[in-house]
């Protein structure tokens, strides 16, 4: 994981989804983002939520159908 502070376009690289991806789901508030004037930056510590939020969301076990 990059350092540095990372725009929408650079994240969506990062991730392997499009642009159009992070910036929905940044609005929504699944990914933690940092506003700075107008624009919008995640760092380090924007992506390491989102990544112990994909975790934790894998650990939860499925619920049993029946």
């Amino acid at each position: 994981m990059s350092t540095a502070w990372m725009t929408p376009a650079e994240l969506a690289a990062e991730l392997g989804q499009t642009e159009r991806w992070v910036v929905t789901h940044m609005r929504t508030g699944d990914i933690p983002s940092v506003k700075v004037g107008r624009a919008r930056y995640f760092t380090p510590e924007c992506r390491a939520a989102l990544v112990a939020r994909q975790i934790a969301e894998a650990a939860i076990p499925a619920k049993q159908v029946g």
